[in-house]
């Protein structure tokens, strides 16, 4: 996807989007070198585009390099604030700014706790809330490339390692009546979560806190039966056999197996 290519977005996210260009409008372009490595990682030429162009002509392959870039473990919250409302809009649009959605926004998560004002807060748990409303729904279409896996779990992982609270995002997909975000539980818990009753997922192997927290959430008793509620509505039940399953297994298959694990 090129910079001038637009891709079409729910009001909400969009909404959300323009919020944190405003919330995070104090930060200003960075003067000094990036906290990157051009010595392997990123030509010169893109470190100095990073800090010259005009924040909205910066391209998905600038916050790639950006964020995959060699870095500090702690980040500056100077720098990496004026680039936050870039990189949403480009996760937003579905775009790959990182080789994995889990740690699409690990600089965001590697500043100070305390970097961001109450309103910056504010602006990035709407986005969150809005971008995971979408995820629990399927996600939306990127007509110009691929859709990225909208597994809402990998979802409240990336927020997680951007030191976003993921608990309102639990909430609104256990309050959620749309029958395609059951669907998306039982598709991605049958497989990652039931097994084992821990979330498997390589990047937060080392989140135990995130982990437990999924865990928890999971495995308590209102969680349980709300699920089942919705796994026997009638408006889920209705769409089952359309859903597809995979090479392994039918999806009605994985519907009686998370069924038998939240009923006991």
């Amino acid at each position: 996807m090129t910079a001038t290519e637009q891709v079409e977005l729910p009001q909400m996210l969009r909404a959300a989007i323009e919020e944190t260009y405003t919330a995070f409008a104090e930060f200003r372009r960075p003067a000094l070198p990036l906290d990157v490595c051009t010595a392997c990682c990123m030509p010169e030429e893109v470190e100095k585009q990073l800090r010259e162009w005009p924040l909205k002509r910066l391209t998905v392959e600038h916050l790639f390099e950006y964020g995959d870039s060699a870095k500090s473990q702690v980040q500056n919250p100077a720098e990496v604030g004026y680039f936050v409302p870039r990189m949403l809009e480009l996760l937003a649009e579905r775009a790959e700014i990182r080789h994995s959605l889990a740690i699409s926004l690990d600089r965001l998560g590697g500043c100070p706790p305390g970097s961001w004002t109450v309103t910056q807060q504010s602006a990035l748990s709407r986005f969150a809330l809005a971008y995971f409303a979408l995820a629990i729904r399927g996600g939306g279409v990127n007509p110009h490339g691929p859709v990225l896996p909208e597994d809402p779990f990998e979802v409240l992982l990336m927020f997680d390692v951007g030191g976003i609270a993921i608990q309102p995002l639990m909430a609104h997909w256990l309050e959620c009546d749309d029958p395609m975000s059951t669907v998306q539980f039982v598709r991605q818990s049958h497989w990652d979560f039931w097994h084992e009753h821990d979330y498997r997922n390589p990047f937060a192997s080392d989140r135990g806190t995130f982990r437990e927290e999924i865990r928890a959430w999971m495995l308590d008793a209102g969680t349980r039966r709300r699920f089942t509620e919705k796994l026997l509505s009638s408006d889920f039940l209705a769409i089952v056999p359309t859903v597809r399953g995979d090479v392994h297994v039918s999806f009605a298959t994985m519907v009686d197996g998370v069924f038998e694990h939240l009923a006991h």
